[in-house]
């Protein structure tokens, strides 16, 4: 597990780039996912708004806690595909049925980030990324890798 601060925009950019190159790092034949855990405002939307754009996504990010999940074509040489899941509102984990995510997860060209993962129960991650508020301006973030590079 790692850990850090992040105290600003630039260092979020930083650590976007940075989870960006691990998961282009290693191969496997399914689609990758990143869980984001964290405190309300905490910057999970923030973090992946910068991780569509290393991944070559353009156009706007924003957050799907309305709609649950949107979908980004990405220009990436082997990622060509981010679903971006909020579960903040879901209830029960059978909610996220809705979400139709079995086919995704077979893609190895899809990348699923979601966010509040602990709302649906089932998706093993590739990286869990736990963020904390620590103030105004820092957030305290864990690294937890499950794939051997």
């Amino acid at each position: 597990m790692e850990e850090r601060v992040i105290s600003n925009e630039e260092e979020i950019k930083d650590f976007a780039l940075y989870i960006c190159e691990k998961l282009s790092s290693f191969k496997k034949n399914k689609a990758k996912v990143l869980l984001l855990e964290g405190d309300l405002g905490a910057g999970k939307t923030t973090f992946t708004k910068e991780l569509a754009k290393c991944f070559g996504v353009e156009g706007t990010v924003n957050s799907p806690t309305f709609i649950l999940r949107k979908d980004y074509a990405s220009k990436h040489s082997h990622i060509k595909k981010i679903i971006h899941v909020d579960a903040y509102r879901f209830t029960h984990p059978k909610e996220s049925r809705a979400l139709r995510l079995e086919e995704e997860l077979i893609d190895p060209s899809n990348l699923i980030i979601v966010e509040w993962p602990s709302k649906m129960n089932y998706l093993k991650s590739d990286i869990t990324i736990f963020m904390e508020i620590v103030d105004e301006n820092k957030r305290f973030v864990q690294i937890k890798y499950d794939f051997e590079e």
